[in-house]
Parts: C-alpha cells; structure tokens; sequence
C-alpha cells in the first residue's frame, strides 16, 4: 500500500515510570499501549511510503519472523494512523473515506450538547443518564483510556451519531457502551450508520479486535424490542445471558463476532 505521511507531529511516543510504553494521538488525548516491534513499524512508516518497504525492511531485522503475522501487524498499525490522520493512502486520497472520525478536544462541548438534545428522542439509543455526558467527564474518559468517543456526521458536516467504546486495553473484545442517534435518524439508515460506525471502531484499536459487544440488562417484562431489532439488523448475535444478573433483570451479551 502506497501512502504519505501528513501529520507527523499529531502523535508521539513515549514510556512512563514503569517501563510501559505508549502511542500519544495529540489532537484528542488518545493513548495506545505499544510494544517495541509496534515502535519500529511506526517510526519506519513515517519515514516510508510503501508498507511493503517497511515490511522488507522489519523483516530483515528479526530472524525467523513470521511475515503474514507481521504484513498484519503492518496493516492494523496502518489503518490505524489513517484514522487519526497522521497518514493518507495515496489511493483513497481523492475520495471520502468515511463519515465517522474520532471526537477531538475541541468538540467535546458539541458532543455534550448533541447528545443532551437526542439521548431521550430516538428509541434505538443505547446510553447512560444525559448527566453522564459532560464535556468534563468524556475529556477524562478518553484521558483515562476507559471510554473513546467517535461522531457520525452528513454530507453537510451535521452530527447525526455519537458512539463510545471501552477500548481492548487487555482483551480482544471491544465494549460498545453508548450509541445516540439523532431523534429523526430512522430505523434503516440506522442500521448503515451504526455499521460504518462499528468498522470504524474497530479499525481504531491497535489490539486485535475479536468481538464488539453490547451489553444490556433488562426484565421479561420490559423488553427493549426495538432496540434488540436494531441490534440484530446491524449484525449482532446474542451470545450469553446471565440469569438475575441485576435484581431481577437478565443481562444480555449482544457480539459481532469475527
């Protein structure tokens, strides 16, 4: 894959006082723990254009390395720096890749304000209480690495989705924990949305990523139906129920599995 690093200074890496080392995206507070070979391949693409260059150049400096575990390792690192912008793939240059980006800094009081104005308008919304949502606890979440948050926008740049997802710090599951429409999104372009909105998550973690999940709690009487149709339209299958998990409500594990 050919392609031109752009916004080299958007990121850095660094190590804290344990030894740990991580990937800093600059323009949202995002952090990635990292390993050495993840290093490597980050600071040769930068210096690159071609990943098959750096997956020679990687290769030549491990004996016996597996090279379809390392083309991979590639691609994931290389999906992930075209998601925050710090490069672009010459062949997709001319085209919009996609609708959905990751909520930077400076949106944070938007994003606070769209989902006050929709959480309780649209019966497919899957979130915590509005009070949840403050400019001040989303910056601390994404700080924290326990929730990131991610927009849907038009053609016009108008906000018609807002997603969370607990990243994969140390698994290979990744927790879908908001979903908030706009109140006069519809049932099927929900639906594409939702899935735009899911493949761009998951191409955001640098772990693997083998399942996306929700995870609801409710009783036999008070069934989300809408909500569990809108789930299962967009590809989720239910795949475990904890019995009176939650006073007397079942909790439900809805997974993309992959």
């Amino acid at each position: 894959m050919h392609y031109r690093a752009i916004k080299k200074e958007k990121l850095f890496i660094q190590n804290n006082k344990e030894g740990v080392m991580y990937l800093m995206i600059k323009d949202n507070n995002q952090q990635f723990i990292i390993n050495e070979s993840s290093k490597l391949i980050i600071e040769m693409m930068l210096e690159s254009t071609d990943t098959d260059e750096v997956l020679s150049k990687v290769a030549a400096m491990y004996d016996g390395v597996d090279l379809e575990k390392l083309r991979q390792d590639i691609n994931d690192i290389s999906c992930l720096l075209n998601t925050f912008g710090i490069i672009i793939k010459e062949d997709l240059e001319a085209e919009s890749l996609t609708n959905v980006s990751v909520v930077n800094e400076d949106e944070y009081k938007v994003i606070e304000k769209f989902i006050g104005e929709n959480i309780d308008r649209n019966e497919l919304n899957f979130a915590s209480n509005a009070s949840y949502y403050t400019a001040i606890n989303i910056r601390s979440k994404i700080m924290n690495n326990v929730e990131y948050y991610y927009k849907y926008v038009d053609k016009d740049g108008a906000i018609k989705g807002v997603f969370s997802a607990a990243p994969n710090i140390n698994s290979s599951t990744v927790n879908i924990t908001s979903i908030i429409l706009k109140s006069d999104i519809q049932r099927m372009h929900a639906v594409d949305i939702l899935k735009d909105s899911l493949d761009f998550i998951k191409n955001t973690m640098i772990n693997k990523v083998n399942k996306l999940r929700v995870t609801i709690s409710f009783s036999e009487e008070e069934i989300p139906r809408a909500f569990i149709d809108f789930l299962e339209q967009s590809g989720f299958v239910i795949e475990a129920v904890l019995e009176k998990e939650r006073n007397d409500e079942n909790t439900f594990f809805y997974s993309i599995i992959y």
